[in-house]
């Protein structure tokens, strides 16, 4: 999953010039979470009681990176 997000990103910011990135994840999903913001990406928001679960509501980040070249 690494080497694909980065694979992901070079193609984003070095292809296609795009400036930015973003993703929407559940603050109860940790895997994700710390895959993303090992590969630079910042929580920048949180929606609460956003996603409905089995065991109720639950909250979702919305994560960004922005290209600083």
């Amino acid at each position: 999953a690494n080497d694909t997000l980065q694979t992901l990103i070079r193609y984003a910011f070095d292809v296609l010039k795009l400036h930015q990135l973003y993703c929407n994840i559940s603050t109860e999903n940790q895997h994700s979470l710390n895959l993303f913001q090992n590969n630079g990406f910042v929580i920048v928001g949180e929606k609460k009681d956003w996603l409905k679960s089995v065991d109720g509501w639950a909250g979702e980040y919305l994560l960004q990176l922005i290209n600083s070249a």
